[in-house]
């Protein structure tokens, strides 16, 4: 049984926030995003990560953590 996308669902919660719509006005996007993202049809791009991040305070890693991506995935070592 699919439950929703985590991130979404954590959002959604922390913020006290209703509904998917209620979302989407509070990271400034269309609700249909969100509902992509929740059916599986759209995956969370960068750009996306960067909107939670600046709208939130979360970090890009934790972000991630919640989509299951490695951090250090394709870096370079330094």
């Amino acid at each position: 049984m699919y439950l929703g996308h985590p991130l979404l669902n954590f959002l959604k919660k922390e913020y006290k926030l209703k509904n998917d719509a209620a979302l989407a006005k509070a990271l400034g996007v269309k609700p249909p995003t969100i509902s992509k993202l929740h059916a599986n049809r759209q995956v969370l791009s960068a750009e996306m990560k960067i909107i939670i991040h600046k709208k939130t305070g979360m970090s890009i890693a934790d972000i991630e953590s919640f989509l299951g991506e490695d951090n250090d995935s394709g870096r370079a070592e330094v």
